[in-house]
């Protein structure tokens, strides 16, 4: 039988710059003031990875997060 795969919930996510998500996005604080950066997969499958693994995890790892904070360094 497979592994049923653990579902995230927004109180789960640990990302600053995380803002929501919907069936096959993820929308992250964008560059500027106003804007977004929305990450998308044609399934599910590959948001739900995205998810638990940087926007609930690890998010120091996630290309976004990285940016975004070089950015705010400056």
């Amino acid at each position: 039988m497979p592994r049923a795969v653990k579902q995230w919930t927004e109180r789960d996510v640990k990302c600053p710059f995380y803002q929501r998500a919907t069936r096959q996005e993820i929308v992250c604080e964008g560059f500027e003031r106003g804007q977004n950066v929305t990450l998308g997969w044609r399934g599910g499958k590959g948001k739900t990875r995205h998810m638990q693994e940087y926007c609930c995890k690890s998010f120091e790892k996630c290309e976004i997060y990285r940016a975004l904070s070089a950015l705010w360094e400056d």
